[in-house]
């Protein structure tokens, strides 16, 4: 670093000229390689980042995100140096070595801005509040969510208990192939016109000819105080078509019991309704994730 020059003269591209490939996560099908240009993509990460997160000069800014998926790519990297922000770059899992590791983080380095995926903040929730608590969040301004839709309950944790109800949560949508293609994400519009990303069209269960989405039954889970995250998938079911089995973590402390899973399908057909109660329920330390952070 002592040998290199103080000053680096930019080298002037087409606006078409590649800037990266970044291959899909293949969550829906095989991975495919995206080609990003240069000047679109530049203009809209810039932007997106000094607007979304509404960064101002000076601020502390973290993205937690591998810099391996597009959030890192777009929102650890482009976006941020080309605002001139001061960033954050974390390599690591959030509870290692340490359950207070990203609140350390925040607190050493007073983080403004601190942006992260839903599976982390349930991860974290699992352990806690005391991990969150022991460590000062007060330079936090703002919070954000990015990579799948965030339930109810975990929002009002990160919401309450990271953000002291202090700080406003921006939650995101963005997806490598962005303007490439059909996304193929449902949402729903509620009285006060906000939207709901509520997750793939296609993760969809067919039970007794009633259609019921995936994501809605992880949600209605994950809303038990039981619960730390669950995962749903169909199976096959020689009356119904497609049964609902749930793949169920629970949060440090609870213990599993067939009284629970009784109290589990109970709490799911009153959220939604008799029909989407799980007919399986399997206890599970921990789920497979993607390297992004996504349930696999």
């Amino acid at each position: 670093m002592e040998k290199s020059s103080s000053t680096f003269d930019a080298v002037e591209m087409s606006a078409e000229d590649p800037l990266f490939i970044l291959y899909t996560s293949g969550s829906t099908g095989k991975p495919k390689g995206v080609l990003h240009t240069t000047g679109g993509y530049l203009v809209y990460a810039s932007t997106t980042h000094k607007h979304i997160f509404d960064y101002k000069p000076g601020e502390i800014y973290w993205c937690t995100a591998d810099v391996g998926w597009i959030t890192g790519h777009t929102y650890s990297i482009y976006g941020p140096l080309c605002n001139g922000a001061t960033i954050v770059m974390f390599e690591g899992r959030p509870h290692y070595p340490d359950t207070s590791r990203f609140w350390q983080i925040v607190d050493k380095h007073n983080v403004n801005i601190f942006y992260t995926a839903p599976t982390a903040i349930r991860t974290l929730m699992r352990i806690g509040d005391e991990p969150v608590k022991k460590c000062s969040r007060k330079s936090l301004r703002l919070l954000g969510t990015v990579g799948e839709p965030i339930n109810p309950e975990a929002w009002h944790w990160y919401h309450d208990v990271v953000g002291e109800g202090l700080c406003p949560i921006v939650d995101t949508w963005w997806q490598t192939e962005t303007g490439y293609y059909f996304s193929g994400d449902g949402a729903k519009r509620d009285k006060d016109g906000d939207y709901w990303i509520s997750g793939r069209l296609d993760d969809v269960i067919n039970v007794s000819g009633h259609r019921i989405g995936t994501a809605e039954v992880e949600s209605a889970l994950d809303a038990n105080e039981d619960v730390a995250e669950a995962a749903v998938v169909g199976f096959p079911h020689p009356i119904k078509g497609q049964g609902i089995y749930a793949y169920v973590t629970l949060k440090s402390g609870h213990e599993p019991s067939e009284a629970l899973k009784t109290q589990l399908r109970s709490w799911v057909s009153q959220k939604i309704g008799p029909i989407a109660k799980p007919d399986v329920i399997q206890w599970t330390r921990d789920l497979p994730k993607t390297r992004s952070g996504k349930i696999m």
